[in-house]
C-alpha cells in the first residue's frame, strides 16, 4: 500500500474533503484518508493499494489544497510490529 502524508500551516489550510474530493481522490487511487490537526499544523494521510505517490501527489493535494502550500512526506520506512513471549 502506497502512503503520502501532507502537512499543512494551520493557519492557512481551508479544505474540506467533501463529495467532490472524495471522488477525485479515489480515481488517483486513494482509499484511506486520515486527518491530523494540532494548533499549527494539518496533517493528512493517503494511502490506497491503486494510489501511486510518486505521479499522483501533486494532483492529491490539488484536489485536497486548493491555494494551500503542502509539504509532502513521503515514506522512509514501515514495518508491522509484533509481541513475542520470552523464555527463561
Amino acid at each position: 500500500m502506497t502512503t503520502v502524508a501532507f502537512l499543512v500551516d494551520g493557519d492557512d489550510a481551508e479544505f474540506a474533503i467533501g463529495r467532490a474530493v472524495a471522488e477525485q481522490l479515489a480515481r488517483l487511487g486513494v482509499t484511506h484518508v486520515a486527518l491530523f490537526h494540532e494548533r499549527d499544523t494539518v496533517c493528512i494521510v493517503l494511502e490506497g493499494w491503486a494510489f501511486d505517490a510518486s505521479t499522483s501527489a501533486g494532483a492529491a493535494a490539488a484536489a485536497l489544497g486548493g491555494t494551500a502550500t503542502f509539504r509532502t512526506l513521503r515514506p522512509v520506512m514501515q514495518t508491522a510490529l509484533r509481541a513475542t513471549t520470552e523464555e527463561n
